[in-house]
């Protein structure tokens, strides 16, 4: 370099470094204020999902406190046991603390009428829950019986389940739209961070032209792209983000030292693989058409999700995004693949989802997960020409055997009886324990004789299962069907309440404090 250029050249360098530390700066200040727009999203999300947890478990637990007050108005109604009033008692204990904590939840969701319209419609039932029993307590069952016939009781929980699924349903869309912000937070994190990266490039390339008096084009467009390479590698190697710089011809030229920990690989060893030797089996097809999009149009791809294969060999799933690089006559020359592993973020929010529909005793579908499949099962029936059964099932003696034996004793009643239902049900169709000792069965297809061969299916099962003698208590269940008719308008509380009812006039026939064999509820032995 001549005296006369040396002069120049070192002016555009000052420049250079001028701008260049500015643009750096502004993308230091722009990506940690989009990164704390992120971490206040995320922890949004968290928050919203512990809340829906919150609402979640109290609506649960007020509705198993109405069951139990029901299970105890029925069981005093048909045998007069004052022992049947005890869960009653317990309505009256739990419930205006749960109203309480609810309420307070409620109100801060929704509104202090919302909240109040649920705490009437509530007090309502347990009012007529009440009614029944003083009317039994006076000595005039069959005034009882008459009032229990006229399914009033039904009626009043009918807007408690439809206030519950609300709350329920319009929680989960918060939490839906909390993670949607999450991904749209780093979304924009992402597409900010390469914006500004060909900002960078763009500023110097600009500022690059003023010396091409002094200097051969060729000799500054290398420089340029060596004084690109290495900003590009600074910050590259300093993401937690697995980032690889590829060319068209499929060829991988960088990978970012963040592989090290990712997948157990040296960035050097995935240099040398073909490209897609990482990406799982199933999820290459996939890539390729993303790769084939970008590469054609010129536009980013993503960020989609693929799964790769660690060192170990063990899979990890990444949530990826393709950035194509032009070169200085306009065609694509190599591309960039930024992927960021999201698998502990995928599994937590499949936690939390499974938690939310699961009954926590037995593992089944509980009752807000079953309201879900169970309307969608009855609407694909409406539109195949189906009909579907549906059965009540209510385990006997789980009073008697609670406060003989103890609840632990209860609850291995309740498991045993899962089971059994388990094996006796279809793996096609929905079972869930919508609370206490109720469970229902969902399937397509029956006729009206469906429901009574299911119940003998059953009975068959609980009569192997009580003659092996392990446990210190007889199991019975009392099942009530109804069947689906695709033509009808019926909803599914309908047909859970027509099974119910069905159940409840079998229980009825049956009456007395034993086993529908005849026997004791709890075996001689354990008394002793």
């Amino acid at each position: 370099m001549t005296l006369e250029t040396a002069a120049p050249w070192g002016r555009s360098i000052g420049r250079l470094a001028i701008v260049g530390g500015l643009v750096v700066v502004s993308m230091v200040v722009t990506l940690g204020a989009l990164s704390i727009t992120f971490l206040e999203d995320q922890a949004s999300a968290v928050r919203e999902l512990v809340d829906a947890a919150a609402l979640h478990r109290d609506l649960d637990r007020t509705l198993q406190l109405l069951v139990d007050g029901e299970t105890a108005e029925r069981g005093y109604l048909l045998t007069g046991d004052p022992e049947f009033l005890v869960p009653l008692e317990r309505v009256h204990d739990e419930l205006p603390a749960t109203l309480d904590t609810l309420g307070a939840i409620l109100t801060e969701k929704r509104s202090a009428e919302f909240a109040s319209s649920f705490r009437h419609a509530v007090d309502s039932r347990v009012e007529f829950t009440e009614g029944v029993v003083a009317l039994a307590r006076a000595g005039d069952r069959d005034g009882a019986a008459a009032r229990v016939a006229t399914r009033e009781g039904m009626r009043r929980m009918d807007p408690i389940r439809e206030i519950v699924a609300d709350a329920g349903d319009r929680e989960d869309d918060a939490v839906e739209r909390s993670l949607i912000r999450v991904e749209s937070s780093r979304a924009r994190a992402q597409a900010a961070f390469l914006a500004l990266l060909l900002l960078a490039t763009l500023v110097v390339i600009g500022l690059g032209v003023s010396v091409r008096q002094n200097l051969a084009r060729a000799e500054l467009a290398a420089h340029v792209s060596r004084e690109s390479e290495v900003r590009f590698r600074r910050l590259a190697e300093g993401s937690l983000d697995l980032i690889q710089i590829s060319s068209v011809q499929g060829g991988v030229e960088y990978v970012s030292p963040s592989s090290r920990a990712l997948l157990g690989r040296e960035p050097e060893e995935i240099e040398a693989m073909p490209l897609e030797e990482l990406i799982h089996e199933d999820d290459r097809s996939a890539f390729r058409e993303a790769l084939g999009r970008a590469l054609a149009t010129g536009i980013a791809q993503g960020p989609f999700t693929q799964r790769l294969r660690k060192k170990d060999g063990t899979i990890r799933t990444f949530s990826s995004r393709i950035e194509v690089v032009e070169g200085a006559d306009g065609r694509v020359e190599r591309f960039h693949t930024v992927q960021r592993d999201v698998t502990d973020a995928l599994r937590e929010t499949e936690r939390l989802s499974d938690l939310a529909a699961r009954d926590e005793l037995t593992q089944l579908m509980n009752r807000r997960a079953f309201a879900e499949h169970g309307r969608a099962l009855l609407d694909r029936c409406r539109v195949d020409g189906k009909r579907a059964l549906l059965a009540f099932c209510d385990v006997d003696g789980l009073k008697t055997i609670n406060d003989a034996l103890g609840h632990e004793a209860g609850d291995a009643l309740i498991t045993d009886a899962a089971a059994l239902l388990r094996e006796t049900a279809r793996g096609s169709d929905l079972l869930a324990r919508l609370g206490g000792d109720e469970f229902v069965v969902l399937g397509v297809g029956g006729d009206p004789q469906s429901g009574e061969a299911f119940a003998v299916r059953l009975r068959e099962r609980i009569v192997l299962r009580n003659e092996r003698g392990d446990r210190p208590f007889r199991i019975s269940v009392t099942v009530g069907s109804a069947l689906f008719e695709p033509a009808s308008n019926a909803s599914l509380d309908d047909l859970v309440a027509e099974a119910d009812a069905a159940m409840y006039q079998q229980k009825s026939r049956r009456g007395g404090a034993t086993t529908r064999s005849g026997e004791a509820f709890v075996r001689p032995a354990a008394l002793k």
